[in-house]
């Protein structure tokens, strides 16, 4: 972490926030760059010991909130264009958004790693989703790059459209990709839908009519009186 600041500082200068090299500048858009961080992964650390346990419940309900989280995430960093006074918290709870989303992300990828490995190569199925993942990084970046050179540059209302119109895509694919994705785990949901057709389907037993009775006679009782 300490190498990391001096690292960050000295990025800043050599992409040229400092004006001279004597300046503060680059050292304290570090620490503040830092800080950010530091506080994103204390709010990764809580809501891990508290939600960890539910990545496993229901993973591609989970993997569908990452993308939610990562595009609020993302969403956030672009306020503080709009809010630089707010930057470090805005930062930090995108920092939060998006290490959850990744850690979701990550815990799910292995779940669903293990179920496509049918004959037991999860090690090349684990190898091959990393590389489609490689792949799929490089070309959102060359896309972004493109949208930012070509169309966005310093327009707050563009950046904004432009940011809608990639994160509608990611979420429609994402969610489409996980309709294909067959698991052969209960989730809440399938278990409610199992329930509720076994009891559709299946009739209650009822308990049986108390035997037949005859009814009370209507003569009238007599009595003999014995002497």
């Amino acid at each position: 972490s300490a190498n990391y600041v001096l690292a960050t500082s000295a990025l800043l200068a050599a992409v040229g926030v400092s004006a001279s090299a004597a300046s503060a500048l680059p050292l304290s858009a570090a620490i503040t760059w830092v800080l950010k961080d530091g506080l994103g992964s204390v709010g990764m650390m809580l809501v891990a010991g508290r939600f960890a346990a539910q990545f496993d419940a229901d993973p591609k309900a989970a993997k569908w909130r990452a993308e939610l989280l990562a595009s609020a995430g993302v969403a956030l960093e672009l306020a503080t264009a709009a809010f630089p006074l707010w930057f470090l918290p805005l930062a930090s709870l995108a920092n939060v958004l998006k290490g959850i989303a990744g850690m979701a992300s990550g815990a799910t990828r292995a779940y669903f790693n293990r179920n496509f490995a049918l004959r037991d190569n999860l090690g090349e199925v684990t190898a091959k989703a990393a590389g489609q993942g490689i792949a799929a990084y490089l070309l959102g970046m060359g896309v972004g790059i493109a949208v930012s050179t070509l169309w966005v540059q310093e327009s707050p209302a563009a950046q904004l459209l432009a940011f809608a119109a990639l994160a509608a895509v990611n979420l429609v694919a994402s969610y489409r990709s996980l309709l294909h994705l067959t698991l052969p785990t209960l989730n809440a949901q399938r278990l409610h839908l199992l329930i509720y057709d076994y009891l559709a389907h299946v009739p209650v037993p009822v308990a049986p009519p108390p035997p037949h009775q005859p009814p009370p006679s209507a003569e009238p009782v007599r009595y003999e009186v014995l002497t």
